[in-house]
Parts: C-alpha cells; sequence; structure tokens
C-alpha cells in the first residue's frame, strides 16, 4: 500500500510540473514571441489578431504540404497538357521524340534516346495494347506516377510480346473486354501515361514502333504516331498560381483515393474543390503563389540536400 501511495503522489508531482511547464510556455493572458512572431491570448483564448495570424500559417503550412502532395499529378498533367497544345494529341496516340529538343524540357529524359510518350485515358472504355516480339522497354504508370506494368524486355513477358488491357476506376465493367492470354491492368487514375524504348537500328525501332497498336477494345487494332518535330515543351510543372490551376483541372478528372481525403480537405480551404469552378480570393492567392515558391525549394531541398543521418 505505501509504494502504491508513492507512486501516486509521483504522478500527481509530475502532472502538477508538466502542467506549470505549459502554463510558462502558453500563458492564459499575454503574449509569447513564436517563429511567426508574437501570440496575444485572452484567458486562454487566442486574442482575434492572433487567430488571424494562426489561421493564416495554418493554411500557408496547408497549401506547401499540398504542393509537395500533389507534383507528382501536376508534373503529368502539364506534360499531357503540353502535347495537347503543341500536336492535338488524342488519346491512344505517341509523341515520337527523337531530337534534342524533343526531349530538352523532360526532366529524366536521356538525351541520346528516341522515346514514344503516349497517353490513354480508360474513363468510358478499356484500351488495348498489342506489344510485339523484340528489344523494347516500356512503362506504363498511371497520372500520380504509380508503375502499372513493365512491357517489354523488363516485362513479365520477357520482351516475348503479348496484349494487355487497359482499365480504371470508373471502366465500365462492360466495356472491358475478355481476351484470352491477355494481361489484365487496371489503373487507379483515369489517364495513364507510357514511356517507350526502342533498341537497334533506326530501321529496326521504325519497324517496332509500327508493330506496336494501342485502340479503344471496339477499335480496328492501330497505331498512331506523331513526329515531334524537334520542338521544346514545358514538360513538368508549372509555377504561380498557373500550378494549382493545373491541380484543379486535373483533379476534376479523377476519383480521390482515400488516402488523399485529407488533403481534398485542404485544397478545400484554398477554393479548389471537385464539381465547382476555381476562384480564389486575394487572401488565398497570396498564400498559394508563395507556397509555390517554398514548395518547389523544399523538394529540391529534399532531393540535392538530403538528410544522410
Amino acid at each position: 500500500m505505501t509504494r502504491l501511495i508513492h507512486a501516486i503522489v509521483i504522478l500527481i508531482l509530475s502532472g502538477a510540473s508538466a502542467a506549470t511547464s505549459w502554463a510558462a510556455e502558453l500563458p492564459i493572458t499575454g503574449a509569447i514571441e513564436t517563429h511567426i512572431g508574437e501570440l496575444t491570448f485572452d484567458h486562454g483564448i487566442p486574442t482575434e489578431e492572433t487567430s488571424e495570424k494562426l489561421y493564416y500559417e495554418l493554411d500557408y503550412h496547408r497549401a506547401v504540404q499540398a504542393y509537395l502532395w500533389s507534383l507528382p499529378i501536376v508534373g503529368q498533367a502539364q506534360w499531357r497538357q503540353s502535347y495537347l497544345d503543341m500536336y492535338d494529341m488524342k488519346p491512344n496516340q505517341y509523341v515520337y521524340a527523337k531530337e534534342f529538343n524533343d526531349r530538352s524540357l523532360i526532366l529524366t529524359a536521356n538525351e541520346s534516346t528516341p522515346y514514344l510518350f503516349g497517353w490513354i485515358d480508360v474513363k468510358e472504355k478499356a484500351v488495348i495494347l498489342e506489344v510485339p516480339p523484340g528489344p523494347i522497354i516500356g512503362l506504363w504508370i498511371d497520372f500520380w506516377q504509380r508503375g502499372l506494368s513493365d512491357v517489354g524486355i523488363l516485362g513479365r513477358n520477357g520482351g516475348r510480346g503479348g496484349t494487355y488491357v487497359f482499365s480504371g476506376p470508373e471502366t465500365p465493367r462492360d466495356q472491358i473486354p475478355y481476351i484470352e492470354g491477355a494481361t489484365y491492368l487496371e489503373s487507379r487514375t483515369n489517364n495513364i501515361w507510357s514511356v517507350v524504348r526502342f533498341s537497334g537500328s533506326p530501321d529496326q525501332r521504325e519497324t517496332l514502333m509500327r508493330s506496336m497498336k494501342t485502340y479503344y477494345h471496339d477499335e480496328e487494332p492501330k497505331m498512331e504516331i506523331i513526329p515531334a518535330g524537334n520542338r521544346p515543351g514545358r514538360n513538368y510543372q508549372p509555377r504561380g498560381m498557373a500550378y494549382w490551376e493545373t491541380l484543379h483541372g486535373i483533379l476534376q478528372e479523377e476519383p480521390v483515393d482515400e488516402r488523399d481525403r485529407f488533403f481534398m480537405y485542404f485544397l478545400k480551404e484554398m477554393g479548389i474543390e471537385i464539381g465547382k469552378p476555381f476562384n480564389p480570393d486575394d487572401r488565398q492567392k497570396e498564400i498559394m503563389e508563395e507556397a509555390v515558391i517554398v514548395g518547389e525549394a523544399m523538394a529540391k531541398n529534399m532531393v540535392f540536400r538530403e538528410r544522410l543521418d
């Protein structure tokens, strides 16, 4: 019993000490200096002036985190928009990039490698991909840049060719055909992007490219290739308010993952909602424009000044 009493006394004293410490850090009435300036309280409640400051800081932090979270999908949406503007690209078409300028503004492109960059949209119906056997290195990803499948010599068929059926989260089940022996891939986004490389001589590459087919299941097999024409395009995230406009636009095309619901709440406070126009006020614009600057700096810092301990 004596030990129990001693333990209770210690807990009470510890709680009192902690309470005293907390009281010293956050005044009931008065002010405290922080990295965002002076915070003032009246009977433990933030004053009106401090309340505005805290909400501004809260919204700013949320905007920075929303920027970092959305970098993959905004980058992918901007890349597609670049090709829409330059080539009037349609789903199931590919842009053939083989010259320096074609690849110059793609963040991770190899400057000496010809590429096919393709886009498919599976919201309304499945897409069929026919891959010939041969030295093909391809990657299909969703618009969050999550891998769906390697295709070609690094894929499950080991360069022996094959047929793939792509569907998405909203593809009607009756629009997904049964093809015996095909590989079925279900994306978590309606939009899907691909990067394809071909080895061999120029003639061999041309033959392989023309032998690949990409088409909706109710169409004739076809392969549509757009020559890039040695033209640079902005294939990476925009800056300023254009960043948020791009994010708002692509979110209208995609369902929300369960993992992203907190970020969607953050975006709501910034004026970005699914099914509603994006018309931010001056306060929101001020926060969002600075969040892009700081968010980009943070992203670069995490890559080039990585914490190693």
